[in-house]
């Protein structure tokens, strides 16, 4: 599998543009990571939990992991609009998208560049994708508390955010729920669950990473595999290194 990611300007409400191509692999698990994602399937279907995907979704923000398979060709697209952009670009509450993959035909078509990005190549993609997202509207303490928890690996504790912000914990409760439609709890929950999966793939041993993550101990990390991945530690290291895994990497640290 071929896979390139691309920096963005930080006034862009896209915080990466990722590009995917390849034959036909394995079923793939795709963990949460607190994201909204508009994805451009320009290659053959992907079958989601045995049903096909949308040719062009926005996957919304999940609270648990995903399985896809692919059919054939593979060719994808995607946009990752940073976390205080969501309600800007969506127009609407974030919270009323969560667990949902929506076809952008029938509920967002404004933003479906399907066959502008299946006609370019992959600079002009970036080019157009960022041109017709502009800039955005930045709440500064969903964006602040956000990075932080991201920066932490999901470790700090609900008082600590808020205090570091500033702010009351309801209040750094509402801004999440008005601009990112996800507690600070659940970002930190599946942050923390993201940074222990790419330890593990890393080939740390899993007791090591269960302390070094922040869990209460290995039983700990192993139920929050079981909840959020719906697979165990030990099964998540025996998937192939496929998009699942690539998803983990650091978006600040993508290539140019």
């Amino acid at each position: 599998m071929e896979y390139r990611e691309f920096r963005t300007p930080a006034s862009s409400p896209v915080e990466r543009i990722w590009i995917a191509r390849g034959d036909r692999g394995a079923p793939e698990t795709i963990l949460p990571d607190g994201r909204f994602e508009l994805i451009f399937n320009l290659g053959d279907p992907v079958l989601q939990d045995g049903i096909a995907q949308p040719g062009a979704m926005l996957a919304a923000e999940t609270r648990r992991a995903v399985s896809i398979a692919s059919t054939g060709r593979i060719e994808f697209v995607g946009v990752t609009l940073r976390d205080a952009a969501v309600s800007h670009v969506l127009g609407c509450p974030p919270r009323l998208l969560r667990d949902q993959m929506l076809d952008l035909r029938a509920h967002l078509r404004r933003l479906d560049l399907s066959e502008q990005l299946a006609e370019s190549d992959d600079a002009q993609r970036v080019t157009t994708i960022l041109r017709a997202f502009g800039t955005h509207e930045r709440d500064p303490l969903a964006s602040a508390a956000a990075s932080l928890i991201r920066r932490s690996g999901g470790r700090l504790s609900m008082t600590r955010l808020a205090s570091a912000c500033g702010v009351s914990v309801r209040t750094l409760s509402r801004a999440f729920d008005r601009t990112l439609g996800l507690t600070p709890k659940t970002l930190a929950r599946v942050t923390r669950l993201g940074r222990a999966a790419a330890w593990l793939r890393e080939g740390e041993l899993a007791a090591d990473v269960a302390f070094r993550a922040g869990f209460a101990d290995q039983a700990h990390m192993a139920n929050e595999f079981r909840t959020i991945a719906r697979l165990s530690p030990s099964r998540w290291l025996e998937l192939p290194p496929g998009l699942g895994v690539q998803f983990l990497q650091d978006p600040a640290a993508a290539p140019a």
